[in-house]
């Protein structure tokens, strides 16, 4: 049976980042369930190496608007709600793949209201990076991204 965890993330102090021309900002993940064992940290490093099931980690954003030089504009999750949730296949592996709906051991599908759910199988000692893409409402729409990362538990013999 899957660990389910519930995290909030929010994100504040956002900044534009010529280098990779997208939008950058202060991301903040609360686990708010369970309370033990830790498994996503405030970066958004998620550790499920001591953890002997699979996950699903709900993510529920609560910013709705972020300050862009004085000015507020509406972020929300992309649509499908899997591109929100890009991946690499290695921690220095910059993260530019959508997260599968299915068929992959890590997958992302809508969890709801402004969330969804990433499953992890967290069976084959893999570590990933992995970037949150939220979208906002400015020129046509801009990204905002965080780029945490995923360690996964050695298989079992």
């Amino acid at each position: 049976m899957a660990q389910v965890v519930s995290v909030d993330v929010s994100v504040k102090d956002v900044v534009w980042d010529s280098v990779d021309n997208v939008y950058r900002g202060q991301f903040k993940y609360q686990q708010k369930s369970p309370s033990n064992p830790k498994i996503i940290g405030k970066t958004g490093n998620i550790d499920a190496s001591a953890v002997n099931d699979s996950l699903d980690l709900t993510f529920n954003l609560k910013t709705k608007k972020v300050k862009i030089g004085g000015t507020d504009y509406d972020v929300s999750l992309k649509n499908p709600v899997n591109q929100s949730v890009l991946l690499g296949n290695g921690i220095l592996d910059k993260p530019t793949n959508p997260a599968p709906p299915s068929g992959g051991p890590i997958t992302v599908n809508p969890g709801g209201t402004d969330s969804f759910v990433m499953s992890d199988s967290n069976d084959n000692g893999g570590k990933y990076s992995y970037a949150l893409e939220l979208h906002v409402d400015k020129d046509g729409g801009q990204k905002l991204m965080d780029d945490p990362i995923i360690i996964n538990r050695q298989p079992s013999a």
